[in-house]
């Protein structure tokens, strides 16, 4: 074998060990048809991925079936095929399928081919459906809300009972009625 037969081998396992690395903990990617793209709407796209910690690499799909299939446990085949990019990084899938397919609606040239989110295939319906969703932040504050709002029911229910007991009153009264009979005690003592 001469050293140029070897070179891309080399090539190709130094590049796949570096994204095996890379893809390790990710969770979650979604895969686009980028062809046709001009440098402005990818650079609008990148733009938007790297404001909420998302990547956006171009892979060869002989190479990202390797890696990619290692590091989701998800069968790709059928995604992988012709020019594509995938879409990873950050915890929150939801936030990198609506980035996706915002910017997807507003070119006719980036198609979202599908995904993976935990070990799950996604196909581009899947994808759209996964952008409706909550976003991570969303939904932990969906969540605070419900937790807190039986404990701010409960503080107003009992702030009215005793708005209505009317305490404040009923203290003065009291305060009242003990100072007379104070009083009394004093003449009663002193005769």
């Amino acid at each position: 074998m001469s050293e140029r037969e070897t070179q891309p081998n080399r090539l190709n396992t130094l590049l796949c060990s570096q994204l095996k690395a890379e893809f390790g903990p990710v969770g979650h990617g979604i895969f686009v048809d980028y062809s046709g793209l001009t440098v402005l709407e990818s650079n609008e796209l990148r733009g938007k991925l790297v404001k909420q910690a998302l990547k956006m690499q171009v892979i060869r799909n002989r190479i990202a079936k390797r890696v990619l299939m290692d590091a989701s446990g998800v069968d790709l085949t059928e995604i992988l095929k012709g020019p594509i990019a995938v879409i990873y990084g950050n915890e929150d899938p939801v936030e990198a399928a609506k980035i996706v397919l915002d910017v997807a609606k507003n070119s006719e040239k980036l198609k979202v081919r599908g995904g993976f989110v935990e070990g799950k295939s996604l196909d581009g319906k899947q994808v759209d459906a996964l952008s409706k969703l909550p976003t991570r932040d969303q939904l932990l504050s969906q969540i605070l809300a419900a937790i807190l709002s039986p404990a701010q029911t409960f503080v107003s229910g009992i702030n009215e009972i005793l708005s209505n007991l009317n305490f404040n009153g009923v203290a003065r009264e009291l305060h009242g009625l003990f100072s007379a009979y104070h009083e009394k005690l004093k003449e009663k003592g002193g005769e």
